[in-house]
């Protein structure tokens, strides 16, 4: 015979979810991917071609989100 455990929802674990802040002034390569729902390789493509605005901070990409708007929203450069 088997045990049945009553399941109880009180005693489940809860998945947690940061606060919802202001966006990030710098994307990752899988949140620019994200953002323009691309996939991560050719997210990483377009970055190595110039076609999406991206920096190379050592071995990673970085996206400045004030540029990447900017780009898509057709504007060359972004004043500060």
């Amino acid at each position: 015979m088997s045990t049945v455990i009553p399941f109880d929802r009180a005693t489940r674990p809860r998945r947690s979810h940061p606060p919802a802040g202001p966006p990030a002034a710098v994307l990752t390569v899988a949140e620019t991917a994200a953002y323009l729902r691309l996939s991560v390789n050719t997210t990483y493509t377009y970055l190595a071609e110039g076609t999406i605005p991206g920096e190379r901070v050592g071995r990673r990409w970085i996206v400045l989100r004030a540029r990447l708007d900017a780009w898509l929203s057709g504007q060359r450069e972004v004043r500060r």
